[in-house]
């Protein structure tokens, strides 16, 4: 299944790996799966809005806005897989940022082959 029709996002839970996408447009909210679902799976979506965000960065502000500590997949593993994890974060951000930039200046191969470099790690 990819996508379905929802009462409410609120059955949801948080995850820093989720695998769902919440679309917000203009009196409609839809839920993308990012990839196929299996019966009787817990739905999990991000709370941030921000996928690159490095574990001590995601729980505090999931502390703060949210009042909780997340105990996700991701938050909870060791710390050298927490640490590898950051570090692919960080060159995601890295080369999302540097699409957007490209995209501004209006330089589409260069966005591509960012795109291209994103879709590798």
């Amino acid at each position: 299944m990819r996508h379905c029709r929802l009462p409410s996002t609120t059955i949801s839970h948080k995850s820093s790996i989720p695998f769902l996408k919440v679309v917000l447009c203009p009196a409609l909210q839809s839920v993308h799966a990012c990839r196929d679902l299996k019966a009787g799976e817990e739905l999990t979506i991000n709370y941030l809005g921000e996928y690159f965000l490095l574990r001590a960065k995601r729980r505090a502000e999931l502390r703060h806005n949210f009042a909780f500590d997340c105990a996700c997949e991701a938050c909870s593993a060791p710390h050298d897989v927490v640490a590898e994890s950051d570090k692919r974060r960080e060159q995601l951000a890295q080369l999302q940022s540097g699409i957007y930039r490209h995209i501004a200046d209006s330089n589409t191969a260069a966005a591509l082959a960012g795109q291209s470099a994103l879709l590798l790690l």
